[in-house]
């Protein structure tokens, strides 16, 4: 049961880079339809939330005292696609916004150059760091999530929200809550409450796709 649901979240994860990359042509192809606020109804706080999920798993995995590659190479994968959407985001913000992100995203560059120089220091005491990580990522999730949920409820659209990117997001927080579970409560839990919140979040925004769609067609006018 552990190997099968280690499989499951893993096979998750790489199609969530496919999400993330269906994300990307969405927004490119409103751009390229002359449409120069195609990320109007996109949270920067969510992509920004998600970055630091991934960055941080992507520190833990080269923090362990064996760099665990899958952790390293698809976090790292997620990470580089999530920061190019949130350059494309910030793009039709504030110039302030717009800075504010670069600075922050080259900031932790540097924080994870860092870390990886002095990752054998750090590999004794990760444990208890990761479980207060995963508590923290959860935080940022929740926050980023409620977010991209107010601004389409404030639009009335999902604008080029990616429907296939966020339900393979909640089902790989599906299966990481059942991850948690076969490997117990005690050494799990972090998994089990970062997948049940994120997972939440996701569903709600699932929902919301259905929402706009019904709300628009109660608002249509009878010809």
């Amino acid at each position: 049961m552990y190997e099968a649901i280690g499989l499951l979240s893993s096979v998750l994860f790489v199609l969530c880079l496919g999400g993330l990359t269906d994300q990307i042509k969405r927004i490119f192809k409103e751009r390229r339809a002359g449409n120069t606020h195609a990320t109007v109804a996109l949270s920067l706080n969510q992509f920004l939330s998600s970055f630091f999920s991934f960055y941080g798993f992507f520190l833990y995995s080269f923090l362990l005292e064996e760099i665990d590659l899958f952790l390293f190479f698809t976090r790292f994968g997620a990470c580089v696609l999530t920061a190019f959407i949130i350059y494309m985001i910030a793009l039709e913000r504030s110039k302030q916004t717009f800075y504010n992100s670069i600075l922050g995203l080259l900031f932790s560059v540097v924080v994870a150059s860092a870390a990886y120089y002095y990752r054998l220091d750090f590999a004794p005491v990760m444990k208890g760091v990761t479980q207060l990580m995963l508590v923290g990522l959860t935080c940022l999730l929740l926050q980023g999530g409620v977010h991209q949920i107010t601004l389409i409820r404030q639009k009335a659209s999902v604008g080029v929200l990616s429907f296939p990117m966020t339900l393979l997001f909640c089902l790989k927080d599906i299966a990481n809550i059942l991850f948690g579970i076969v490997i117990g409560i005690e050494n799990g839990w972090p998994l089990i409450l970062m997948g049940s919140v994120s997972g939440a979040v996701k569903a709600t925004i699932l929902y919301h796709f259905y929402w706009v769609k019904h709300r628009a067609t109660i608002h249509v006018p009878a010809s």
